[in-house]
Parts: C-alpha cells; structure tokens; sequence
C-alpha cells in the first residue's frame, strides 16, 4: 500500500509556480481532484487487494488501509492544492 500512495501521489504532487492567480486556481483545484480521485480508487483497490492476498482476514485490513489511504491521499491533495494556490504570494 505504500508503493500505492508513493506513486499515485508522485502524479499530483508535481506542482510548479503559477505564472497568475487563475493559474494557481486551476492547479490547486487538478491537485485536490488528483488527490480525491486517488483516495477513492485506494477505497475500492486495497480491500479488493487484500481478499486476494488474505482472504477475509486480508479484507478487513484492506478496508482499513484503504480507508487510511483514501483519507490521506484526499487530504494530501488538498494540502497540495492549498500550497499551490499560496504560492501566489
């Protein structure tokens, strides 16, 4: 699951100085969508993961983990997003 977050979040972390304040808008609101997006995709894919490796013990951990990932990976991106947008000043 770590490889998961490190990879997934690798693709909306990348952010660079916005040129104007619509610039900086639009990225921080793509790095939130990013981050969003991410975090639900890791709510259906670590439980599903996880009766794979470990049948329905490996289900409640995935559901777990994937609960702690879709979390963190949303807040991740809205952090990001919140940066980005700061970056104006």
């Amino acid at each position: 699951m770590i490889i998961l977050m490190t990879r997934v979040g690798s693709h909306f972390s990348q952010t660079n100085r916005p040129k104007h304040i619509g610039d900086g808008v639009a990225s921080g609101a793509l790095s939130v969508i990013k981050g969003t997006a991410a975090g639900v995709v890791a709510l259906v894919a670590a439980p599903v993961a996880g009766v794979k490796a470990d049948g329905a013990k490996g289900l409640l951990k995935g559901i777990a983990g994937g609960i702690a990932l879709g979390v963190g990976l949303t807040v991740a991106g809205v952090v990001i997003g919140a940066k980005q947008v700061s970056k104006l000043w």
